[in-house]
């Protein structure tokens, strides 16, 4: 997690496409100058299928309309973010700098949403270019075998990530791979 740390604060929102949740949750983000990257997943969108813009705030999607995620990085010396991967609407890279006392660090945020289900990302973990210094947060859909939905995707995903040299480190699903990647999969 030293990764998310050389950065400050980064969150993650799910809000399941309500605008009250969305706008709410945006502007209590924003209070905070500590936070400084956020991960959206299940936008609400305007009546053009735009996500909110944040003032201050670059803002980075997968597809212009409607996408399934979106990531706000605030504009501040010493914080870069560019697009670095998209597939469909719901999955986006973004590789982030941040310069701090001549310290430069730099890895890739992925921001992942599947949807309703873990079958999306089961079928892509195998073919994105996992980068040397990389995390991935999102809402996967992989619901745990107490919610009672069936467990094929969700081992499927883990297989998958198993096959993409990430390894199971915590019961919140942190994966950590082999070249220092960590992953974050919500369950």
């Amino acid at each position: 997690m030293a990764l998310l740390a050389s950065v400050g604060s980064v969150q993650l929102l799910n809000c399941a496409r309500g605008q009250a949740t969305t706008i709410s949750a945006l502007q209590d983000f924003t209070k905070k100058p500590e936070n400084l990257i956020c991960l959206l997943q299940e936008p609400w969108y305007d009546r053009h299928g735009h996500p909110p813009i944040l003032p201050g705030f670059d803002s980075f999607t997968p597809t212009p309309i409607k996408p399934k995620c979106v990531t706000y990085v605030r504009r501040i010396s010493g914080l870069t973010a560019t697009t670095t991967f998209t597939a469909h609407d719901s999955f986006l890279g973004t590789t982030i700098t941040s310069v701090r006392n001549s310290t430069t660090i730099t890895f890739t945020l992925f921001n992942f949403y599947s949807p309703g289900r873990a079958e999306p990302i089961a079928r892509l973990i195998p073919s994105i270019p996992v980068p040397k210094e990389c995390i991935l947060m999102g809402d996967l859909n992989a619901h745990h075998v107490w919610w009672q939905v069936s467990r094929i995707w969700r081992d499927r995903l883990l297989s998958a990530a198993a096959g993409a040299a990430l390894t199971l480190a915590t019961l919140w699903l942190i994966l950590v791979s082999a070249a220092t990647a960590t992953v974050i999969l919500r369950a």
